[in-house]
């Protein structure tokens, strides 16, 4: 068909054809639990910038570690995360969630998941594009891993 297959380990590659190629990213069961999922945390009256503090929250809260790897990460200095206490943890998720470039960051992936569950069967339109510039934006961040990733799964 002349297409440029998109293939998890390349994701510099874009998809350039008519054919539906998103079971390559997506599985259709995996589209199924997104598309029963999403309506329902998004119909909680929760905005996207409060999903996204929960979300990230949640991963911090297993993994501080990763908080020195984002803008609002001056709050927990890496080195600190090694002796970190619960009670220490608790004050500087406190702080992180009031930090306004965090909130800004959690609405905005918030925001990018909801375009991405809106536009599941348009991956010759911009969610591809957009995926890939997220990932383009995200592989610069210094420190950042693709393991960093697999705590979203957990």
């Amino acid at each position: 068909m002349g297409c440029i297959q998109t293939t998890r380990t390349k994701p510099e590659a874009t998809a350039r054809c008519s054919a539906d190629i998103s079971h390559l990213w997506v599985t259709v069961r995996q589209r199924q639990l997104i598309r029963t999922t999403w309506p329902r945390i998004v119909s909680c009256d929760a905005d996207f910038e409060q999903i996204g503090v929960e979300v990230f929250l949640r991963i911090f809260s297993r993994h501080p570690e990763l908080i020195s790897l984002f803008p609002f990460g001056d709050v927990c200095p890496a080195d600190q995360v090694a002796e970190m206490k619960p009670e220490k943890l608790a004050a500087t998720l406190d702080q992180v969630r009031q930090h306004p470039t965090f909130r800004n960051h959690a609405a905005a992936f918030a925001s990018a998941i909801g375009m991405a569950v809106e536009s599941l069967d348009d991956w010759d339109g911009d969610l591809t594009a957009t995926l890939l510039q997220l990932g383009r934006m995200h592989s610069e961040t210094q420190g950042f891993t693709v393991q960093n990733l697999s705590v979203c799964s957990e």
